[in-house]
């Protein structure tokens, strides 16, 4: 994975480079690295506190890109296609009796399906900026806060012999992350 980092890097570098000698005829000093600094950090961006490790990368926050070209065209299809009507044809969105839904996390359907379509459904509303989409996002993330219950858990009760299968919850942690 490293050398495919550093062949992308190289080549980008070689890509610029060329387009520059190409306008203003100037020689360019490249320079190879192992992997980006980590000592360094910016007001922009929240990365990880000490004592955990700096992050080479960051992820921009959800929506500070606008898609263009193919990429929009293809967030488009999606969101005309399945990803975007999921809802209306799949028993797991139904909004009746949904155990995402529930403020005790009882009724139907309450396993993993939800936040995997979530995660992605989310990014894109924000990504095209669809208020329609944000607002459905919300219905369902907003949810999973309400639903919190004294004893801490949150979400749909999945239980495998006897005990809460998490494993559905874990996933849906990752949908509060645009907030």
């Amino acid at each position: 994975m490293k050398n495919y980092f550093i062949l992308l890097f190289t080549l980008m570098v070689v890509f610029y480079s060329c387009n520059r000698l190409e306008e203003k005829k100037e020689p360019i000093s490249i320079t190879l690295i192992d992997c980006p600094a980590i000592n360094a950090t910016n007001r922009f961006n929240v990365s990880n506190r000490t004592p955990l490790q700096p992050l080479h990368f960051i992820n921009l926050p959800i929506g500070n890109m606008q898609p263009q070209g193919w990429r929009l065209k293809y967030l488009e299809l999606q969101r005309d296609g399945l990803t975007g009507h999921l809802g209306k044809i799949s028993a797991w969105l139904e909004k009746e009796n949904n155990a995402r839904l529930s403020k005790d996390g009882t009724g139907d359907y309450g396993w993993e399906e939800v936040p995997y379509w979530l995660i992605g459904y989310e990014d894109m509303a924000y990504m095209l900026d669809n208020q329609k989409m944000m607002d459905e996002s919300k219905t369902w993330r907003d949810a999973a806060v309400v639903s919190q219950r004294k004893d801490g858990y949150f979400g749909s009760m999945i239980l495998k012999d006897g005990k809460p299968d998490l494993w559905g919850n874990m996933i849906m942690l990752w949908c509060p992350r645009v907030l």
